[in-house]
């Protein structure tokens, strides 16, 4: 991550996206194998 850092570069993200995948995962345990094929 120091890399992404010196080099001024931010990654992509989506704080919400990723809390609704968590909260989706832990609802619903069949949604783990559905996200990880596009992870």
């Amino acid at each position: 991550m120091s890399d992404i850092i010196n080099l001024g570069k931010i990654p992509p993200h989506n704080a919400e996206a990723e809390q609704t995948v968590l909260a989706s995962c832990m609802i619903d345990h069949t949604a783990v194998e559905k996200v990880v094929n596009l992870l």
